[in-house]
C-alpha cells in the first residue's frame, strides 16, 4: 500500500481511475471473493461466453477524448 498525491491531477484537469483488484495480494483481504470471481470469470471463458468488444475505429493520442466517447 502507498500514499499517493492526486493533487496534481486537479490542477491539470485530469481524472483518475482505477479498479484496485490487487487488494488481496498484499492484504488477504476479500480474497476469497476475488477467487470465486475470477473462477466465474474462467468459467465463462472456458464456456466461450465471453466475448470483448470491440470498435473497428481507431484514434491517435491527440483523439484520446474523442475516443472514450
Amino acid at each position: 500500500m502507498g500514499a499517493h498525491s492526486l493533487a496534481s491531477l486537479s490542477v491539470r484537469a485530469a481524472t483518475y481511475s482505477g479498479v484496485f483488484t490487487q487488494r488481496p495480494m498484499p492484504t488477504g483481504e476479500g480474497r476469497e471473493r476475488h477467487g470465486e470471481i475470477l473462477r466465474a470469470a474462467t468459467a465463462l471463458a472456458d464456456a466461450g461466453l465471453l466475448r470483448p468488444i470491440l470498435d473497428e475505429q481507431t484514434f491517435r493520442i491527440e483523439q484520446a477524448t474523442k475516443a472514450h466517447e
